[in-house]
Protein backbone atom coordinates (compact mmCIF):
# COMPACT_ATOMS: atom_id res chain seq x y z
CA UNK A 1 0.00 0.00 0.00
CA UNK A 2 1.46 3.17 -0.94
CA UNK A 3 2.05 5.79 1.71
CA UNK A 4 0.17 9.03 1.43
CA UNK A 5 2.02 10.88 4.22
CA UNK A 6 5.06 11.25 2.99
CA UNK A 7 6.18 15.28 1.19
CA UNK A 8 6.43 15.20 -2.90
CA UNK A 9 10.28 15.33 -2.23
CA UNK A 10 10.23 11.66 -2.16
CA UNK A 11 7.40 10.52 -4.29
CA UNK A 12 8.15 8.27 -5.99
CA UNK A 13 6.64 8.31 -10.56
CA UNK A 14 3.94 5.57 -9.11
CA UNK A 15 2.27 7.54 -6.51
CA UNK A 16 2.87 10.96 -8.65
CA UNK A 17 0.65 9.01 -11.70
CA UNK A 18 -1.95 7.55 -8.58
CA UNK A 19 -2.29 11.03 -7.48
CA UNK A 20 -2.86 12.27 -10.88
CA UNK A 21 -5.56 10.04 -11.84
CA UNK A 22 -7.80 11.34 -9.55
CA UNK A 23 -6.71 15.24 -9.81
CA UNK A 24 -8.94 17.79 -10.36
CA UNK A 25 -7.65 18.78 -14.27
CA UNK A 26 -9.20 22.52 -14.05
CA UNK A 27 -7.05 23.23 -11.02
CA UNK A 28 -4.27 21.26 -12.24
CA UNK A 29 -3.93 22.73 -15.09
CA UNK A 30 -3.87 25.90 -13.50
CA UNK A 31 -1.49 25.33 -10.83
CA UNK A 32 1.15 23.97 -13.69
CA UNK A 33 1.53 27.52 -14.49
CA UNK A 34 3.59 27.63 -11.30
CA UNK A 35 5.50 24.69 -11.82
CA UNK A 36 6.63 25.49 -15.44
CA UNK A 37 6.41 29.19 -15.69
CA UNK A 38 4.46 29.08 -18.88
CA UNK A 39 0.85 28.80 -19.64
CA UNK A 40 1.31 27.14 -23.21
CA UNK A 41 -0.04 24.23 -22.27
CA UNK A 42 -3.81 25.41 -21.61
CA UNK A 43 -3.82 25.44 -25.25
CA UNK A 44 -3.39 22.08 -25.47
CA UNK A 45 -6.58 21.39 -22.77
CA UNK A 46 -9.10 23.44 -22.89
CA UNK A 47 -11.96 22.88 -19.52
CA UNK A 48 -15.08 23.76 -20.50
CA UNK A 49 -17.52 24.23 -17.03
CA UNK A 50 -21.09 22.31 -17.83
CA UNK A 51 -23.36 22.81 -15.00
CA UNK A 52 -25.16 19.19 -13.76
CA UNK A 53 -23.00 16.96 -15.90
CA UNK A 54 -20.98 14.03 -14.62
CA UNK A 55 -17.91 15.57 -15.78
CA UNK A 56 -18.81 19.12 -15.32
CA UNK A 57 -14.84 20.23 -16.70
CA UNK A 58 -16.75 19.02 -20.46
CA UNK A 59 -13.20 17.15 -21.20
CA UNK A 60 -12.76 14.22 -23.23
CA UNK A 61 -10.81 11.50 -21.28
CA UNK A 62 -7.92 11.86 -24.06
CA UNK A 63 -8.11 15.67 -22.95
CA UNK A 64 -7.23 14.53 -19.23
CA UNK A 65 -4.47 11.65 -20.15
CA UNK A 66 -2.92 14.68 -22.05
CA UNK A 67 -3.12 16.70 -19.01
CA UNK A 68 -2.09 14.11 -16.40
CA UNK A 69 0.98 13.70 -18.62
CA UNK A 70 1.94 17.57 -18.93
CA UNK A 71 1.25 17.28 -15.31
CA UNK A 72 3.69 14.19 -14.61
CA UNK A 73 6.73 16.04 -16.19
CA UNK A 74 6.67 18.70 -14.48
CA UNK A 75 5.79 17.54 -11.35
CA UNK A 76 9.01 15.26 -11.86
CA UNK A 77 11.04 17.95 -13.10
CA UNK A 78 9.58 19.73 -9.45
CA UNK A 79 10.56 16.98 -7.27
CA UNK A 80 13.72 15.98 -8.87
CA UNK A 81 15.14 19.77 -8.82
CA UNK A 82 14.48 20.02 -4.85
CA UNK A 83 10.62 21.47 -5.29
CA UNK A 84 12.51 24.94 -5.31
CA UNK A 85 9.68 27.42 -4.09
CA UNK A 86 8.09 28.53 -7.65
CA UNK A 87 8.42 31.89 -9.52
CA UNK A 88 5.53 34.00 -9.24
CA UNK A 89 3.70 34.10 -12.72
CA UNK A 90 3.66 37.51 -13.83
CA UNK A 91 -0.35 39.20 -13.40
CA UNK A 92 -1.26 38.88 -17.02
CA UNK A 93 -0.63 34.80 -17.20
CA UNK A 94 -2.56 35.03 -13.70
CA UNK A 95 -5.90 36.24 -15.24
CA UNK A 96 -5.00 34.63 -18.25
CA UNK A 97 -5.22 31.24 -15.63
CA UNK A 98 -8.63 32.84 -13.97
CA UNK A 99 -10.15 33.26 -17.45
CA UNK A 100 -9.16 29.63 -18.44
CA UNK A 101 -10.00 27.58 -15.42
CA UNK A 102 -13.69 27.43 -16.37
CA UNK A 103 -13.69 28.15 -20.30
CA UNK A 104 -15.92 31.19 -19.44
CA UNK A 105 -14.59 34.39 -19.77
CA UNK A 106 -14.60 37.05 -17.08
CA UNK A 107 -15.83 40.65 -17.49
CA UNK A 108 -13.77 43.24 -17.07
CA UNK A 109 -16.19 44.23 -13.87
CA UNK A 110 -15.44 40.78 -12.33
CA UNK A 111 -11.62 40.25 -12.76
CA UNK A 112 -10.66 42.70 -9.59
CA UNK A 113 -13.36 41.11 -7.28
CA UNK A 114 -12.85 37.61 -8.48
CA UNK A 115 -8.88 38.17 -8.07
CA UNK A 116 -9.60 39.18 -4.47
CA UNK A 117 -11.65 36.09 -4.44
CA UNK A 118 -8.95 34.13 -5.65
CA UNK A 119 -6.29 35.34 -3.03
CA UNK A 120 -3.86 33.39 -4.72
CA UNK A 121 -0.45 34.59 -2.51
CA UNK A 122 -2.63 35.07 0.55
CA UNK A 123 -2.73 38.65 -0.36
CA UNK A 124 -5.86 38.87 2.21
CA UNK A 125 -7.37 41.92 0.28
CA UNK A 126 -10.51 41.61 2.12
CA UNK A 127 -8.58 43.07 5.34
CA UNK A 128 -9.45 46.75 6.35
CA UNK A 129 -6.75 48.82 7.63
CA UNK A 130 -8.49 50.86 10.36
CA UNK A 131 -6.46 54.33 12.48
CA UNK A 132 -6.72 53.18 15.44
CA UNK A 133 -5.00 56.20 16.52
CA UNK A 134 -8.30 58.49 15.80
CA UNK A 135 -10.13 56.25 18.32
CA UNK A 136 -11.35 57.48 22.17
CA UNK A 137 -9.39 56.29 24.83
CA UNK A 138 -11.29 53.13 25.89
CA UNK A 139 -12.66 52.18 22.60
CA UNK A 140 -13.99 48.51 22.71
CA UNK A 141 -16.40 46.58 20.37
CA UNK A 142 -18.78 43.78 21.39
CA UNK A 143 -19.41 41.16 19.11
CA UNK A 144 -22.98 39.28 19.61
CA UNK A 145 -22.37 35.51 18.91
CA UNK A 146 -19.10 33.41 18.21
CA UNK A 147 -20.05 31.71 15.18
CA UNK A 148 -18.27 31.83 11.52
CA UNK A 149 -19.21 35.33 11.37
CA UNK A 150 -18.19 36.34 14.57
CA UNK A 151 -14.63 34.43 14.68
CA UNK A 152 -14.17 36.47 11.66
CA UNK A 153 -15.23 39.82 12.79
CA UNK A 154 -13.00 38.66 16.12
CA UNK A 155 -9.83 38.12 13.91
CA UNK A 156 -10.11 41.66 11.86
CA UNK A 157 -10.56 43.37 15.07
CA UNK A 158 -7.42 41.64 16.97
CA UNK A 159 -4.97 42.04 13.75
CA UNK A 160 -5.84 45.64 13.68
CA UNK A 161 -5.32 45.78 17.26
CA UNK A 162 -8.93 46.97 18.27
CA UNK A 163 -10.24 45.94 21.87
CA UNK A 164 -13.02 43.63 21.60
CA UNK A 165 -15.59 40.83 23.62
CA UNK A 166 -17.50 38.22 22.23
CA UNK A 167 -20.73 37.26 23.72
CA UNK A 168 -22.23 33.98 23.58
CA UNK A 169 -25.72 32.67 24.75
CA UNK A 170 -24.29 28.94 24.92
CA UNK A 171 -21.42 27.19 26.94
CA UNK A 172 -19.40 26.65 23.92
CA UNK A 173 -17.92 28.48 20.41
CA UNK A 174 -18.95 28.15 17.01
CA UNK A 175 -22.79 29.11 16.49
CA UNK A 176 -24.42 26.58 14.30
CA UNK A 177 -21.97 23.68 14.52
CA UNK A 178 -22.10 23.63 18.35
CA UNK A 179 -26.40 23.62 18.01
CA UNK A 180 -27.17 21.51 15.36
CA UNK A 181 -26.37 17.83 16.18
CA UNK A 182 -29.15 15.97 14.22
CA UNK A 183 -28.64 12.83 12.09
CA UNK A 184 -26.52 13.43 8.68
CA UNK A 185 -26.24 17.35 9.68
CA UNK A 186 -23.82 18.71 7.37
CA UNK A 187 -22.78 21.82 5.24
CA UNK A 188 -24.47 22.43 2.06
CA UNK A 189 -21.74 24.76 0.31
CA UNK A 190 -18.72 22.64 -0.60
CA UNK A 191 -15.69 22.52 1.93
CA UNK A 192 -13.30 24.34 0.06
CA UNK A 193 -15.82 27.60 0.17
CA UNK A 194 -17.17 27.03 3.08
CA UNK A 195 -13.76 27.88 4.88
CA UNK A 196 -11.55 31.35 5.55
CA UNK A 197 -9.24 32.15 2.51
CA UNK A 198 -6.94 33.18 5.29
CA UNK A 199 -7.24 29.58 6.53
CA UNK A 200 -7.75 27.15 4.21
CA UNK A 201 -7.96 23.65 5.34
CA UNK A 202 -6.78 20.84 2.71
CA UNK A 203 -7.42 18.12 4.85
CA UNK A 204 -11.08 17.64 4.56
CA UNK A 205 -12.50 14.18 5.25
CA UNK A 206 -15.08 14.67 2.23
CA UNK A 207 -16.39 17.10 -0.11
CA UNK A 208 -19.39 18.10 2.21
CA UNK A 209 -18.56 17.66 5.59
CA UNK A 210 -20.14 16.81 8.80
CA UNK A 211 -20.90 18.96 11.79
CA UNK A 212 -18.52 17.38 13.92
CA UNK A 213 -15.60 18.58 11.48
CA UNK A 214 -16.61 22.16 10.68
CA UNK A 215 -17.03 22.01 15.06
CA UNK A 216 -13.82 21.02 15.03
CA UNK A 217 -12.00 23.38 12.19
CA UNK A 218 -13.20 26.34 13.80
CA UNK A 219 -12.26 25.28 16.92
CA UNK A 220 -9.01 25.06 15.41
CA UNK A 221 -9.31 28.71 14.04
CA UNK A 222 -10.89 29.61 17.79
CA UNK A 223 -7.26 28.28 19.67
CA UNK A 224 -5.13 29.49 16.80
CA UNK A 225 -6.11 33.04 17.22
CA UNK A 226 -5.88 32.44 21.13
CA UNK A 227 -9.99 34.08 20.80
CA UNK A 228 -11.44 32.02 24.31
CA UNK A 229 -10.06 34.79 26.29
CA UNK A 230 -12.24 37.19 24.82
CA UNK A 231 -15.43 35.55 25.06
CA UNK A 232 -18.05 35.54 27.91
CA UNK A 233 -19.79 32.20 27.22
CA UNK A 234 -23.56 31.26 28.87
CA UNK A 235 -24.51 35.55 27.87
CA UNK A 236 -27.45 35.80 26.62
CA UNK A 237 -28.21 39.41 25.07
CA UNK A 238 -31.69 41.06 26.16
CA UNK A 239 -30.98 44.49 24.97
CA UNK A 240 -29.28 47.37 23.52
CA UNK A 241 -29.68 50.70 23.20
CA UNK A 242 -27.88 53.78 21.81
CA UNK A 243 -27.03 56.72 23.99
CA UNK A 244 -26.78 59.30 21.14
CA UNK A 245 -25.49 62.11 22.94
CA UNK A 246 -22.09 59.83 24.13
CA UNK A 247 -22.14 57.59 21.20
CA UNK A 248 -21.92 54.47 23.18
CA UNK A 249 -24.24 51.34 23.06
CA UNK A 250 -25.87 49.61 26.47
CA UNK A 251 -25.72 46.11 26.39
CA UNK A 252 -28.33 44.29 29.11
CA UNK A 253 -26.87 40.47 29.44
CA UNK A 254 -28.10 37.59 31.72
CA UNK A 255 -24.62 35.54 32.35
CA UNK A 256 -24.99 32.60 34.01
CA UNK A 257 -28.19 33.70 35.52
CA UNK A 258 -26.91 36.80 36.96
CA UNK A 259 -28.08 40.23 35.03
CA UNK A 260 -25.17 42.94 34.09
CA UNK A 261 -24.85 45.87 32.13
CA UNK A 262 -22.03 46.41 29.20
CA UNK A 263 -21.16 49.37 26.98
CA UNK A 264 -19.08 49.86 23.90
CA UNK A 265 -18.90 52.23 21.61
CA UNK A 266 -19.42 49.57 18.50
CA UNK A 267 -21.85 46.66 18.38
CA UNK A 268 -21.14 43.68 16.14
CA UNK A 269 -24.08 41.40 15.58
CA UNK A 270 -23.00 37.88 14.04
CA UNK A 271 -26.30 36.26 15.54
CA UNK A 272 -27.00 34.56 12.65
CA UNK A 273 -30.49 34.03 11.15
CA UNK A 274 -31.58 30.53 11.70
CA UNK A 275 -30.10 29.73 16.05
CA UNK A 276 -33.52 30.03 17.33
CA UNK A 277 -35.68 27.18 16.57
CA UNK A 278 -39.70 27.67 15.37
CA UNK A 279 -41.85 25.30 16.73
CA UNK A 280 -45.09 25.44 14.46
CA UNK A 281 -48.27 26.91 15.94
CA UNK A 282 -50.28 23.44 15.92
CA UNK A 283 -53.25 23.38 17.99
CA UNK A 284 -53.03 20.85 20.78
CA UNK A 285 -49.01 20.31 20.30
CA UNK A 286 -47.93 21.04 24.15
CA UNK A 287 -50.59 18.51 25.05
CA UNK A 288 -49.04 15.48 22.75
CA UNK A 289 -47.88 12.98 25.49
CA UNK A 290 -45.29 11.67 23.35
CA UNK A 291 -42.32 12.90 22.15
CA UNK A 292 -41.65 16.12 20.35
CA UNK A 293 -38.56 18.19 19.55
CA UNK A 294 -37.08 20.44 16.92
CA UNK A 295 -33.87 19.36 14.75
CA UNK A 296 -32.14 21.90 15.82
CA UNK A 297 -32.49 20.54 19.29
CA UNK A 298 -32.09 17.21 18.75
CA UNK A 299 -32.51 14.69 21.43
CA UNK A 300 -30.07 11.74 20.99
CA UNK A 301 -31.41 10.22 24.33
CA UNK A 302 -34.67 8.83 22.32
CA UNK A 303 -34.26 5.21 20.36
CA UNK A 304 -36.19 5.83 17.14
CA UNK A 305 -35.92 1.95 16.46
CA UNK A 306 -39.32 0.30 15.37
CA UNK A 307 -41.44 4.16 16.27
CA UNK A 308 -43.89 6.11 14.40
CA UNK A 309 -42.30 9.05 13.75
CA UNK A 310 -43.49 12.22 12.09
CA UNK A 311 -41.79 15.17 10.71
CA UNK A 312 -43.07 18.25 10.04
CA UNK A 313 -41.07 20.39 7.02
CA UNK A 314 -39.11 19.15 4.37
CA UNK A 315 -36.62 21.85 4.18
CA UNK A 316 -32.41 21.58 4.22
CA UNK A 317 -31.92 19.96 7.77
CA UNK A 318 -35.19 17.45 6.77
CA UNK A 319 -33.16 16.52 3.66
CA UNK A 320 -30.72 15.50 5.66
CA UNK A 321 -31.66 14.04 8.28
CA UNK A 322 -35.02 11.92 6.72
CA UNK A 323 -32.82 9.79 4.92
CA UNK A 324 -30.67 9.15 7.66
CA UNK A 325 -33.77 7.82 10.22
CA UNK A 326 -36.22 6.69 7.72
CA UNK A 327 -34.45 2.84 8.09
CA UNK A 328 -34.54 2.45 12.16
CA UNK A 329 -38.04 3.74 12.28
CA UNK A 330 -40.98 1.42 12.06
CA UNK A 331 -43.32 4.04 10.22
CA UNK A 332 -42.38 7.50 9.38
CA UNK A 333 -44.48 10.17 7.84
CA UNK A 334 -43.43 13.42 6.45
CA UNK A 335 -45.76 16.73 6.19
CA UNK A 336 -44.74 19.03 3.47
CA UNK A 337 -45.92 22.88 2.98
CA UNK A 338 -44.49 23.29 0.03
CA UNK A 339 -41.86 21.46 -1.55
CA UNK A 340 -38.50 22.58 -1.73
CA UNK A 341 -36.00 22.08 -5.18
CA UNK A 342 -33.52 19.28 -4.48
CA UNK A 343 -30.52 20.03 -6.05
CA UNK A 344 -28.45 17.30 -7.18
CA UNK A 345 -24.81 16.96 -6.11
CA UNK A 346 -22.73 14.22 -6.81
CA UNK A 347 -20.16 14.14 -4.65
CA UNK A 348 -22.47 15.31 -1.54
CA UNK A 349 -21.51 12.24 0.21
CA UNK A 350 -18.23 11.23 -1.34
CA UNK A 351 -15.20 11.26 0.76
CA UNK A 352 -11.82 12.63 -0.12
CA UNK A 353 -9.58 9.80 -1.18
CA UNK A 354 -6.04 10.12 0.00
CA UNK A 355 -4.58 11.11 -3.29
CA UNK A 356 -6.86 13.93 -3.60
CA UNK A 357 -5.72 15.06 -0.18
CA UNK A 358 -2.34 14.37 -1.50
CA UNK A 359 -2.80 17.00 -3.92
CA UNK A 360 -3.79 19.59 -2.08
CA UNK A 361 -1.46 19.73 0.31
CA UNK A 362 1.51 18.61 -1.77
CA UNK A 363 1.03 20.65 -5.31
CA UNK A 364 2.00 24.04 -4.64
CA UNK A 365 -1.30 26.46 -5.63
CA UNK A 366 -3.63 23.63 -7.15
CA UNK A 367 -5.61 24.16 -3.41
CA UNK A 368 -6.43 27.71 -4.13
CA UNK A 369 -7.01 26.84 -7.76
CA UNK A 370 -9.33 24.14 -6.48
CA UNK A 371 -10.92 26.81 -4.53
CA UNK A 372 -11.15 29.43 -7.48
CA UNK A 373 -12.85 27.04 -9.59
CA UNK A 374 -15.58 25.95 -7.43
CA UNK A 375 -16.83 29.70 -6.43
CA UNK A 376 -16.55 30.22 -10.20
CA UNK A 377 -19.22 27.45 -11.29
CA UNK A 378 -21.05 27.58 -7.85
CA UNK A 379 -21.62 30.95 -7.93
CA UNK A 380 -20.34 33.01 -10.79
CA UNK A 381 -20.81 31.21 -13.60
CA UNK A 382 -22.89 28.34 -12.53
CA UNK A 383 -26.30 28.82 -10.43
CA UNK A 384 -26.27 32.22 -10.10
CA UNK A 385 -27.20 33.11 -13.95
CA UNK A 386 -29.72 31.00 -14.22
CA UNK A 387 -31.51 32.74 -10.98
CA UNK A 388 -32.24 35.90 -12.96
CA UNK A 389 -35.57 37.02 -14.19
CA UNK A 390 -35.95 38.83 -17.63
CA UNK A 391 -37.67 41.48 -18.33
CA UNK A 392 -41.25 40.81 -20.00
CA UNK A 393 -40.92 36.93 -19.56
CA UNK A 394 -44.30 34.83 -20.47
CA UNK A 395 -42.62 31.22 -20.49
CA UNK A 396 -44.03 28.81 -18.60
CA UNK A 397 -45.48 28.92 -14.94
CA UNK A 398 -42.93 28.34 -12.09
CA UNK A 399 -39.96 30.01 -14.35
CA UNK A 400 -38.60 33.85 -14.86
CA UNK A 401 -36.42 33.57 -17.92
CA UNK A 402 -34.90 31.32 -20.33
CA UNK A 403 -32.55 30.40 -18.31
CA UNK A 404 -34.24 29.48 -15.13
CA UNK A 405 -36.49 27.51 -17.41
CA UNK A 406 -33.69 25.25 -18.54
CA UNK A 407 -32.67 24.58 -14.42
CA UNK A 408 -36.07 24.20 -13.97
CA UNK A 409 -36.56 21.28 -16.15
CA UNK A 410 -32.92 19.86 -15.38
CA UNK A 411 -34.23 19.64 -11.65
CA UNK A 412 -37.41 17.83 -12.83
CA UNK A 413 -35.34 15.74 -14.72
CA UNK A 414 -33.49 14.35 -11.57
CA UNK A 415 -36.62 14.62 -9.57
CA UNK A 416 -37.61 12.10 -12.30
CA UNK A 417 -34.80 9.58 -11.79
CA UNK A 418 -35.65 9.35 -8.13
CA UNK A 419 -38.74 8.91 -8.14
CA UNK A 420 -39.40 6.04 -10.64
CA UNK A 421 -42.09 5.00 -11.60
CA UNK A 422 -44.24 6.76 -8.74
CA UNK A 423 -45.72 10.13 -10.34
CA UNK A 424 -47.70 10.97 -7.36
CA UNK A 425 -44.53 10.97 -5.65
CA UNK A 426 -42.78 13.11 -8.33
CA UNK A 427 -45.90 15.15 -8.14
CA UNK A 428 -45.17 15.96 -4.66
CA UNK A 429 -41.66 16.54 -5.16
CA UNK A 430 -42.18 19.49 -7.69
CA UNK A 431 -42.54 23.06 -6.33
CA UNK A 432 -44.85 25.25 -7.76
CA UNK A 433 -42.33 28.14 -7.55
CA UNK A 434 -39.14 29.19 -9.95
CA UNK A 435 -35.83 27.34 -8.98
CA UNK A 436 -34.31 30.18 -6.40
CA UNK A 437 -37.66 31.24 -5.58
CA UNK A 438 -37.39 30.71 -1.96
CA UNK A 439 -33.22 31.76 -1.67
CA UNK A 440 -31.52 28.20 -2.06
CA UNK A 441 -31.99 24.87 -2.92
CA UNK A 442 -31.59 21.32 -0.47
CA UNK A 443 -28.81 19.17 -1.34
CA UNK A 444 -29.34 15.64 -2.38
CA UNK A 445 -27.25 13.11 -3.74
CA UNK A 446 -28.65 10.80 -6.99
CA UNK A 447 -29.75 7.92 -6.23
CA UNK A 448 -30.15 8.57 -2.33
CA UNK A 449 -33.82 7.76 -0.82
CA UNK A 450 -36.35 10.75 -1.34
Amino acid sequence: MLDWHIPISEASDEQLRSALAQAHIPALMAALMHLTGKREHFSKVRPHFVLFAEDEDGLSEQDRDTARELAFDALKKYRDGGCAEPARPAPDDIIAAMHYITGTDMTAREVPFLREELNLFGEDGRRVPIDTGAMPPGFRVLIIGTGMSGIMAAIRLQQEGIPFLMLEKNPEMTGTWYENTYPGCQVDSANHLYSYMLEPNHQWSGHYSGSAELNAYFNRIVAKYGLRQHVRLNTQVERATFDEKDNRWTVEVMSDGVRDVLRAETVISAVGQLNSPKMPDIEGLGSFAGIAFHSARWEHEHSLQGKRVIVIGTGCSAAQFVPRIAPQCGELTVFQRSAPWLLPTENYHQAMTPQELWLFREVPFYARWYRFFLFRTLAVDGLLPLLYSEPGWSGPPGTIGTDNEMLRTALIESLQEQAGDDAALLAKLIPDYPPGGKGRCSMTAPGSPL
